[in-house]
């Protein structure tokens, strides 16, 4: 889950005095975001939602826009941005996390293919009514090298789909063994200190953490 914030500047509060009323209301029909406080500090006015997609807060930021668009009097020289996206609850898990996730359901995946088609195979093959000599090298029937073949494939799928692991930050391509030791199971626990080899990014630190302004300062 992501906590977005999001201000709106250049409208004086006595201009759009029912803001907190109008920005409530038209949320109510957008049920993907569920607000948490809205309110004016000063003259910016504060938006702060929940949702479970929004990692970078431009969704929110793009609806509440069109929201002061359609609500507030004299919008012409509004702006909208997005002051900080925080991560809650479930969602709030390290890149490594994910990453042995990920590798579970690679996993599994494969094993599933293989478990399906080995009981359909054995199915389709009937070796209960193949002679004795052609059972003992099923695997050199036509029935059986299929069987192998999307075995093979299967087993290639899954290889390919462990070297396609990214840096969340910089999307460097990297490397199980080398860049990713530590997710399997029998591996925990070692060089589980080893960042992105690119960015330096933390993999056992959670990730998104809250943007940065533009001014440099923590928002």
């Amino acid at each position: 889950m992501f906590r977005v914030t999001v201000k709106c500047e250049r409208i004086a509060q006595r201009a759009w005095p029912d803001a907190l009323e109008d920005v409530r209301t038209e949320f109510r029909s957008r049920p993907w975001h569920s607000i948490v406080d809205v309110k004016w500090s000063g003259d910016l006015l504060l938006l702060v939602a929940d949702n479970d997609y929004d990692s970078s807060g431009e969704a929110l930021a793009d609806e509440f826009s069109d929201t002061v668009s359609a609500y507030a009097p004299g919008t012409a020289g509004y702006q909208v941005d997005v002051v900080s996206v925080e991560v809650i609850g479930d969602t709030a898990m390290t890149p490594r996390g994910r990453f042995r996730n990920r590798l579970f359901l690679y996993k599994l995946a494969l094993f599933a293919t293989w478990a399906v088609s080995g009981v359909g195979e054995c199915y389709w093959l009937a070796p209960d009514k193949l002679n004795p000599q052609v059972r003992e090298f099923w695997f050199l029937t036509y029935k059986g090298e299929t069987m192998l073949a999307v075995w093979l494939a299967a087993f290639i799928a899954y290889c390919v789909a462990i070297t396609h692991f990214r840096c969340p930050r910089c999307h460097t391509r990297l490397r199980l063994v080398k860049d990713l030791s530590g997710l399997a199971d029998w591996a925990r626990g070692r060089d589980i200190d080893k960042p992105c080899p690119t960015c330096g990014l933390d993999f056992d630190k959670e990730w998104a953490p809250p943007r940065v302004a533009e001014d440099g300062g923590a928002v």
